[in-house]
């Protein structure tokens, strides 16, 4: 039975700092570029079908297969490396995320699984026992038992952020768990044949959406605190972050898309993500097609992983019929701001193409989200690109 050590996640805290806890932290490239200045474009036109194999193939270049992080981070690069392999058809993209996967489930009981960040990697095991028979579920099983019998929760039932590293900070809920545990729950249900999973799922949804969805905006703030029933940062803040509702967006999305129309919780469910997807809309930048760190305040830098996701959301929910043709024309805007952020780094090799614009950690503080840095070659932040351009190409 696997045992989790308080010492070593504590430790584990004080060194990487409270700045990189629970949405930064994530893997980059491999010199640990920062570019708060804006990034120089591509300089040449590049359509997405050329643009994202070498985005991918940049990444993979930089860093091997089993030197990524079983973290959410670099669980998002191996989501986005999936769907690319899905709808490309290359076989190398899925070769690298096994080489992964397979790295950490033979590490066996080194491997600790004890919060939400730890569940993203998971969803591409699920991916890879699905799409190719992968050899992996001893580790999907592991996540799966942790989300469903070991996760501490709220007396909602919201899963605890935190898990098991610890009992608070700042919130009980945030909402990048929706992303990490919400897919991998539905790909699961669909393994099993067993709707419980996706039953969790989508619970899970509407416990967060009803604490964190403001009623005069319709924007998901970033997190909920149980104690005294008060959202972090609160409504009144108008501090709504892209990255968190791009979360939001793309789990509602995954979720509402597999409710039969009998489902108790479809309706609810529909009528948030209907919502947040107009609100969001509306509020794309007129001139790039991205959204701003912070998107009730223009005054802040659009973001590259919170678009992706926003972007991803939208086209994926057209595709499948949950979202009509003003959606259909706001990805289509939102991707060719993802191709204008596309850096082709002086002196390096013609084919290298990185993805800037990218914020870093961020904790859930209105008064720092719009200073943040932004960085290239990020992993979530190549990820939700990848994720993007994906679901465009489809």
């Amino acid at each position: 039975m696997q045992t989790f050590s308080v010492a070593k996640a504590i430790s584990a805290w004080l060194v990487i700092g409270l700045a990189a806890m629970a949405c930064g932290g994530a893997s980059s490239g491999p010199d640990g570029r920062g570019d708060a200045a804006p990034s120089p474009p591509v300089a040449v036109p590049l359509t997405v079908a050329e643009a994202a194999p070498r985005v991918a193939a940049t990444w993979m270049a930089d860093t091997p297969a089993e030197e990524m992080e079983w973290d959410w981070g670099d669980g998002v690069l191996t989501f986005g490396l999936l769907e690319l392999a899905e709808v490309s058809g290359e076989r190398r993209y899925r070769d690298y995320v096994e080489r992964y996967v397979l790295h950490h489930q033979g590490r066996g009981e080194e491997l600790e699984i004890y919060w939400s960040d730890h569940m993203t990697s998971a969803l591409s095991a699920a991916l890879l026992v699905q799409r190719s028979g992968a050899d992996v579920e001893p580790i999907l099983e592991r996540a799966i038992d942790y989300l469903m019998n070991r996760a501490p929760r709220t007396e909602a039932g919201g899963i605890r952020h935190l898990g098991l590293f610890l009992p608070f900070f700042l919130a009980d809920l945030w909402v990048d768990s929706l992303f990490h545990i919400c897919p991998l729950l539905s790909r699961y249900s669909q393994i099993r044949a067993d709707p419980v999973y996706l039953d969790e799922a989508a619970a899970q949804l509407l416990i967060f959406a009803r604490s964190m969805q403001d009623p005069a905006t319709g924007l998901i703030t970033h997190g909920y605190a149980e104690a005294t029933d008060s959202q972090v940062p609160g409504f009144a803040e108008r501090a709504f972050w892209a990255r968190g509702n791009g979360w939001m967006l793309a789990a509602m999305v995954d979720i509402r898309a597999q409710l039969g129309p009998e489902h108790p919780l479809r309706a609810e469910l529909s009528e948030r993500l209907e919502r947040l997807e107009r609100e969001l809309r509306a509020l794309q930048d007129p001139d790039t097609g991205l959204f701003h760190t912070v998107l009730l305040d223009p005054e802040t830098y659009v973001e590259t992983a919170g678009s992706g996701l926003i972007v991803y959301a939208m086209a994926r929910g057209v595709r499948l019929g949950l979202f009509g043709d003003d959606t259909d024309a706001a990805a289509r805007r939102g991707m060719d701001g993802l191709l204008a952020v596309l850096v082709m780094p002086d002196g390096a090799d013609p084919e290298r193409l990185e993805v800037g614009g990218i914020s870093d950690a961020t904790l859930p503080v209105a008064s720092t989200y719009a200073n943040i840095p932004q960085r290239r070659q990020l992993s979530y932040g190549v990820g939700a690109w990848l994720l993007a351009a994906s679901e465009y190409l489809r």
